[in-house]
């Protein structure tokens, strides 16, 4: 039977928690600095949305100042459905 000291585990264990730190910290820093803009627009449209109390009749997300990304833009020209078809599910 071999025994092995603690010291070798305890400095792996700190290499190893190091690293998570360095990983997690390096993805949140990624995503602040890289995609701020869409960060702070979807903050603002939150925002928008819980102060907003009825928009106007045929406005468009355009003219309320929504964020609109790459999908909303492509769904923008079809037709708002039906949502009480979702409870027939």
């Amino acid at each position: 039977m071999v025994h092995t000291s603690g010291s070798g585990r305890n400095f792996t264990e700190i290499i190893v928690y190091g690293a998570f730190f360095g990983v997690y910290s390096a993805a949140v820093t990624h995503v602040a600095l890289f995609h701020r803009y869409e960060i702070v627009q979807g903050f603002k449209s939150l925002w928008k949305t819980i102060r907003r109390t009825k928009p106007a009749e045929g406005e468009t997300s355009i003219e309320r100042g929504e964020y609109m990304d790459v999908h909303n833009r492509l769904m923008a020209a079809y037709p708002e459905g039906n949502s009480n078809i979702l409870l027939l599910k």
